[in-house]
């Protein structure tokens, strides 16, 4: 008796294996409707750094590539309808004109766009909001999230402000290791082994690279308006 539940059990989770495999379909969306647009890149803030907007075109999701936007005629107004407009020193790269130009807070924006074809697009107007700082950097001992899991630190911030809109915020980053080589260099070579004067000189060395992640939050629906452990 036993035995033999035991083989209707058997043939049962088998038979919902097969209806469950039987279920899965491909879905292929379609993407032919996000070919060829214009796709619009730039940062306007109230630091130092060059006001660079870059225009490209979608290309097809088979066959990706950068498609540079060339001959467009760029300019941005702020809120006193100043213009200031921007020139192509590369291909699909407009840099601001004028070098000192920079976001002023609370002033807005628009960006204007006209492209050889004939085709204009016109940004919403932007007002340039006070950046919040950060109010906190930490780090927690983790597992990685990927699928060879290893111990590490994770990284996270924490900050608030006082605004009563809704904030929309983008950090970037930069890194620096300090490592130690293995040994010391004891010699060099120029020809002949060369004794090394100070071999311990060298051991200690450091990098710093920028973090190329595009890191963005908001607070839509958050009260009090605070980004915690992000």
């Amino acid at each position: 008796m036993n035995l033999r539940i035991l083989r209707i059990e058997i043939i049962i989770v088998l038979f919902l294996l097969l209806s469950f495999t039987a279920c899965v379909d491909e879905y292929w969306p379609e993407m032919d409707k996000y070919e060829n647009l214009l796709v619009v890149d730039g940062l306007l803030t109230n630091g130092d750094e060059a006001v660079i907007v870059k225009l490209s075109i979608s290309s097809s999701i088979n066959n990706q590539e950068l498609l540079p936007a060339s001959n467009g005629e760029l300019y941005i107004t702020d809120e006193n309808q100043v213009i200031s407009p921007l020139a192509e020193r590369e291909p699909g790269a407009y840099y601001i004109a004028d070098s000192s130009f920079h976001g002023q807070i609370d002033k807005t924006y628009q960006l204007h766009i006209s492209m050889p074809n004939g085709k204009k697009y016109i940004s919403d107007t932007c007002r340039l909001s006070a950046p919040s700082p950060i109010d906190s950097v930490y780090g927690i001992p983790e597992l990685s999230n990927s699928d060879h899991y290893f111990p590490g630190i994770q990284f996270y911030i924490e900050n608030h402000n006082n605004f009563a809109d809704t904030s929309y915020y983008l950090w970037q980053l930069s890194q620096t290791y300090k490592y130690r080589s293995t040994f010391d260099i004891d010699y060099t070579w120029e020809g002949a082994l060369i004794p090394y004067p100070k071999p311990d000189s060298l051991r200690t060395c450091w990098l710093t690279t920028q973090v190329p992640n595009i890191f963005v939050a908001s607070t839509i629906g958050f009260d009090p308006s605070a980004i915690t452990q992000f």
